[in-house]
């Protein structure tokens, strides 16, 4: 019976194959060796076993015949059980096997009787019984017996046992060929029994570094002995050329990759690396992996650098050497996002970068560089800048505003709410001269347009456009337009020949498939290619980036990150919105929040947005009526009796509340769109409404998003009103 160490032997199921884990044991490691299709997966360090009914059957006879029972998952005992009642009793299959550095023939010793009676004839035939297999030398002997017991036996080879057969002298040639060193089946048996055969492995930190020699301590030889220390499996010693030297030519055993690096490092005359960075295309995207050297707890914290992928090729790369093993390694995206974490993290590990990824390395930090100007400016809090014609002067974050503004003429300009991103679009706009303009908005913002521009601009000539009619547009210096009626005033906005384009509320253009994104794009076609086109938006990045590409194809900026596919494939993963705001800062997108501008801002900030009534029609009918009313009313209540006073009064308050309700009416529409844009950066809002039928309506249309309950001149609900009170925050109201 088997003695499986005491240290832990787990066995799961993985896509079809048996994944068996256990501490080096030289006896274990050869019966699994026997089995058929076995392979060794030395960075999961697991022997990984297909499961068929045979191998199945191997595989339930290796679990019951241990000493300690392995850890079995579930998932693995019910495929090993399906597939060995799937086992033909009157059938053997024969198949190619390598229990060590010759080739096999192997067959289950409780198949068909007989064949497995002949093939045991054979004179250096092997029984396992711990699997429940058997063993014969590729030789002529063997071809032999596969001839005589012919197909009627019931004896089946597979494709590998049959093409070895066929080819077993010219496959012999080529293995003596192919190496020039004295084959170990010319050995003398005794020389033979006493070589050392296992595993080389690097590990240890940098201080401690060691090779770690997996097999049988007494078979190493004594000047490695002597040096050697005990270690789980094996022994260990130091990792240096000293070491190298004496186990090279004398040791029998795989090397690991680590160990491979860290070999080829020592012979270079360099220190043995804890890991070594490098270049890989297995990907959709470049990458970096982290290759192990002597350290493998190094894999785990680059893998939790900013801008790590989840692990996995591509599937047209999988045939490439290198592909395997580093698709099984942490990969880091070859992103200039990433640099200044991704060089801390080499210095102060020690990495070895490798030749191809230092070239790489450095493109991406130069790229770095360049942005990191751009970035900064994105987010400046003051500049200097004079704007001659504006009628008012710009607070020193508007002036940074405007400076990155004028820099990348096509751009995002998308600070907090209450900010004056307004007043940043038309600075920028005189500042360049950028005339005629077109701003396009939503409907429910063009009198506040209209607002500032009167306050800012007072010697430019402003229209504001109304109605889908289709006929040609008087010049002047800016025209408003909102959104829904682009498409039908097209033409002649395009004739307008603009050279500056602004788009306020910018996400109402995030479907490229609507109607009114379309519409713009043509019409920003029109402006020349140093034109300005700002995207104003309260909107930080959102976590849906691909909402991002029509916006940016408008702007002209699409072609900075490829194309739409492109984009959406580069900027995913959990990490995506970080890197996505830093690569917009770099090139297109400029946002302060409040608390970075705080002592700019007066303590309190009071804004009247107008709106167009879209029930002006009734609400002027019901005010003349209202009117023609109380003109027809003595002037002076105090001269009536007491009680027709009183009804007098009553009834003005009850028709003035009609005329109220009315225009409440005509705003909500309005209202609805302002709270929607003002919700979507983000932050929280306090809205106030006087008719319960405007607190009704408002409490529809932003069902589970309202925390408070309607109730007759208070605010109260789940959370008081204290809940919304910040310290640091600032009110609009």
């Amino acid at each position: 019976m088997l003695r499986v160490p005491s240290s832990s032997f787990s066995a799961s199921l993985d896509r079809d194959e048996a994944v068996l884990r256990f501490p080096y044991d030289d006896r274990l490691r050869r019966l699994l060796r026997a089995i058929p299709g076995r392979r060794w997966d030395p960075v999961e360090r697991a022997w990984l076993v297909p499961l068929d009914p045979d191998r199945a059957e191997a595989l339930a006879r290796l679990f019951a015949n241990a000493v300690r029972e392995p850890l079995v998952s579930d998932p693995l005992r019910r495929a090993i059980e399906r597939r060995r009642r799937r086992r033909r009793g009157d059938e053997c299959l024969l198949d190619l096997v390598r229990p060590d550095e010759n080739w096999w023939l192997g067959f289950a010793t409780d198949a068909a009787r007989e064949p497995v009676a002949a093939l045991l004839e054979h004179p250096d035939a092997c029984s396992l019984p711990m699997i429940g297999r058997g063993l014969i030398p590729l030789d002529e002997h063997a071809a032999r017996i596969v001839d005589a017991l012919g197909a009627t036996s019931g004896l089946r080879l597979s494709e590998l046992a049959r093409r070895a057969l066929r080819a077993r002298d010219e496959r012999t040639g080529a293995e003596d060929r192919a190496t020039p060193v004295r084959d170990r089946r010319d050995r003398a048996p005794a020389e033979r029994a006493a070589e050392w055969h296992g595993h080389i492995e690097v590990t240890g930190p940098s201080e401690e570094p060691v090779f770690l020699l997996l097999g049988d301590v007494a078979r190493l030889p004594p000047p490695l002995r002597e040096r050697a220390v005990s270690a789980p499996g094996g022994a260990a010693v130091p990792l240096s050329l000293d070491s190298w030297r004496l186990i090279e030519g004398q040791l029998r055993g795989w090397l690991s990759p680590g160990a491979r690096r860290c070999i080829e490092a020592l012979v270079q005359g360099r220190p043995a690396p804890p890991a070594v960075l490098e270049r890989s295309t297995v990907h959709e995207e470049e990458t970096f992996v982290l290759a192990p050297g002597h350290d493998r707890a190094l894999l785990e914290e680059f893998a939790a650098l900013t801008g790590a992928l989840a692990y996995g090729p591509r599937p047209d790369q999988l045939g490439r050497p290198a592909s395997q093993e580093h698709a099984r390694m942490p990969a880091l995206r070859a992103d200039p996002f990433c640099v200044q974490e991704l060089d801390r993290f080499l210095a102060a590990r020690e990495i070895w970068v490798a030749p191809a990824a230092l070239a790489l390395l450095q493109e991406i930090r130069e790229q770095h560089a360049r942005a990191a100007g751009l970035v900064a400016l994105s987010g400046a809090t003051d500049a200097s800048l004079r704007v001659p014609g504006l009628a008012g002067e710009l607070k020193p974050f508007q002036r940074a505003g405007v400076r990155y503004l004028l820099s990348q003429r096509r751009a995002f300009l998308a600070d907090e709410q209450g900010l004056g991103k307004t007043i940043e679009a038309l600075a920028t706009i005189e500042s360049d001269g950028a005339y005629p303009a077109v701003i396009v908005c939503p409907a429910s913002l063009k009198l506040n347009w209209l607002r500032e521009l009167e306050r800012w601009l007072p010697d430019r000539s402003v229209q504001m456009l109304a109605g889908t009619a289709a006929g040609p547009l008087a010049h002047s210096d800016i025209t408003i337009v909102n959104y829904e009626i682009v498409a039908a005033r097209l033409d002649p906005l395009r004739a307008l020949h603009p050279r500056a384009l602004v788009l306020d509320e910018s996400h109402y253009c995030k479907n490229a498939a609507a109607k009114r994104t379309q519409a713009v794009q043509r019409l920003a076609t029109a402006l020349e290619p140093e034109g300005l086109i700002l995207a104003l938006t309260g909107t930080p990045v959102t976590n849906r980036p691909a909402e991002l590409i029509a916006q940016l194809r408008i702007l002209g900026r699409l072609g900075d990150f490829g194309s739409g596919l492109q984009f959406a494939s580069r900027f995913r993963g959990p990490d995506a919105h970080t890197r996505l705001h830093w690569h917009l800062r770099a090139r297109c997108f400029a946002r302060r929040l409040k608390a970075d501008v705080l002592p700019q801002l007066p303590a309190k900030t009071r804004a009247v947005v107008p709106v167009e009534l879209d029930n002006e029609p009734e609400y002027r009918l019901a005010e003349r009526d209202v009117v023609a009313w109380l003109q027809s009313q003595p002037l002076d209540l105090r001269e009536l009796d007491a009680k027709v006073a009183a009804a007098l009064r009553a009834e003005r308050l009850v028709r003035l509340n009609a005329l109220k309700l009315l225009a409440a009416r005509g705003k909500l529409h309005a209202a609805r769109s302002w709270i929607h844009d003002f919700c979507s950066s983000g932050e929280r809002l306090v809205v106030f409404a006087h008719h319960r039928e405007i607190q009704h309506a408002l409490l529809e249309h932003f069902p589970g998003r309202c925390t408070f309950s309607v109730r007759t001149a208070t605010l109260s609900g789940t959370q008081p009103c204290g809940h919304f009170r910040r310290p640091t925050a600032r009110r609009t109201s």
